[in-house]
C-alpha cells in the first residue's frame, strides 16, 4: 500500500517537474507578445505599487537583461531565484535525495519582506526616483 502511494507521488511530481519548464518556455513566449496594461494603481492614485514593472522585469530576466530587470522591479529577481532553488530541490526530492537550497527559518523572509517594502516606500518619493525606472 504505502508503495503504490510512493509511485503516485512520483509520477504526480515527474509530471510537475516537466511541465514547469513547458509553462516557463510558454511564459516566456506570451511574454514577447503580450499587451502590457497599465497599473491601475499607478493610474488612479500615481504611485508605484510593489508590482509595478515585475510584468517588465520578468521579460527582461528572459532575455537575460539582468541590470534592466532589476531596476524595473527587484522582486523578479528574488522571486525567480527562489523558484529555481525550489525546483532544484523538487528534483532531488524525485530522486530520493533531500537538498536543502533555500533557508527555513521564519526570520529570513521577515527580513526579505521589510526591505522589499523599504524599496516600494522608497521608490515612490521623488528623490528616490532613480532607483526605478518602473
Amino acid at each position: 500500500m504505502k508503495q503504490r502511494l510512493f509511485y503516485k507521488q512520483n509520477v504526480f511530481r515527474l509530471c510537475i517537474l516537466l511541465a514547469v519548464p513547458a509553462a516557463v518556455a510558454a511564459g516566456a513566449y506570451g511574454l514577447r507578445y503580450v499587451l502590457l496594461l497599465p497599473c491601475p494603481v499607478k493610474a488612479h492614485w500615481h504611485i508605484l505599487c510593489p508590482g509595478c514593472g515585475l510584468t517588465r522585469a520578468f521579460a527582461a530576466l528572459l532575455e537575460m537583461q539582468i541590470i534592466k530587470s532589476v531596476l524595473l522591479n527587484p522582486a523578479a529577481l528574488l522571486l525567480s531565484a527562489a523558484g529555481i532553488c525550489l525546483y532544484i530541490e523538487q528534483i532531488g526530492m524525485f530522486f530520493g535525495k533531500r537538498i536543502k537550497i533555500l533557508p527555513r527559518g521564519v526570520k529570513i523572509y521577515i527580513i526579505l519582506a521589510a526591505v522589499f517594502l523599504l524599496y516600494c516606500i522608497l521608490r515612490n518619493i521623488p528623490a528616490f526616483s532613480s532607483i526605478s525606472i518602473a
